[in-house]
């Protein structure tokens, strides 16, 4: 099956919806190969198929444009949905939009690192309490906006909001913490690395283009994240909402973990997490007191 990205100038998880949804309709077709076309843009830290692998399909990469009718995605209308399927299912194969959504959803938990990302570092298989999100490098403005951050509410949310929230774990808490900037990076680790154990990105940072993170870094965060059991974010986003999804969450429960700008809603966000896993740990207590 062909994969037309050519509507896509935007980052890689917008381009992962209409991936992860061709795979789906071609597992149901009977294919498991996908031919990739995409062009690169400044907001794309790669090409698709240099950086994922896709359980049970062969990822192939297409020089040219293919000519025909293909089904071509757009970062407008390919949040997955029950009305992006039904807006996007060829009418010729009669599928029904809502049994197709949930496999469309089930194709993002066969996403895989490449073999070239999995294999520089073990640490993929780590396991997190939590995940930590930074999006700062394009989103960071002067006036308070939805979707944005200004660097009053960035460090409301690194000096006060994280440390206090994550200093009553103690060292055996697992954080996995990535960034899209090296320098935020830097003010939230110095903060909450003396509370607990923070984890990241074996790669280093690449300041060439509009994010300071690679390919491989990128790949390694998305899946980082999604091996976290939950995610706090500066401002949400395409990530951890892919992360998510890779680890079989529904997009609806990625928005408790969410914040927007440290607004209320983070507060309670991080509230809820809290007493969650302070609940975990208490069951877990009790189970080992009780063989």
């Amino acid at each position: 099956m062909i994969v037309d990205l050519s509507g896509f100038a935007t980052g890689v998880c917008d381009r992962l919806r209409q991936l992860t949804f061709c795979a789906a309709l071609a597992k149901e077709l009977g294919d498991n190969v996908l031919e990739i076309y995409e062009l690169a843009s400044s907001q794309s830290v790669g090409f698709l198929s240099n950086l994922f692998a896709l359980d049970g399909f062969s990822l192939l990469t297409l020089q040219q444009q293919p000519k025909g009718t293909h089904i071509r995605m757009s970062p407008f209308d390919s949040l997955p949905s029950l009305e992006a399927c039904a807006a996007h299912l060829p009418p010729e194969f009669h599928i029904d939009p809502s049994d197709f959504y949930n496999k469309w959803l089930t194709a993002y938990t066969m996403l895989k690192p490449s073999q070239h990302v999995f294999s520089s570092s073990r640490s993929l298989s780590l396991r997190y309490d939590l995940g930590v999100h930074l999006r700062v490098t394009d989103k960071l403005v002067g006036i308070p906006s939805k979707g944005c951050i200004t660097w009053s509410q960035f460090n409301k949310f690194a000096y006060h909001f994280l440390p206090q929230y994550l200093k009553s774990f103690g060292r055996d808490f697992k954080v996995y913490l990535a960034s899209d900037s090296e320098s935020s990076f830097n003010a939230v680790v110095n903060r909450i690395s003396p509370f607990v154990n923070v984890y990241y990105s074996p790669f280093g940072w690449h300041k060439h283009g509009i994010r300071h993170t690679g390919g491989d870094a990128f790949v390694y965060d998305l899946f980082s994240l999604a091996n976290s059991s939950n995610i706090v974010s500066t401002t949400g986003g395409g990530i951890p909402l892919t992360a998510r999804l890779i680890a079989g969450c529904s997009p609806s429960s990625f928005k408790a973990w969410t914040s927007e700008c440290c607004s209320t809603r983070t507060v309670e966000a991080l509230r809820f997490t809290k007493r969650l896993l302070l609940n975990y740990f208490a069951h877990s207590r009790m189970l080992d007191s009780n063989p």
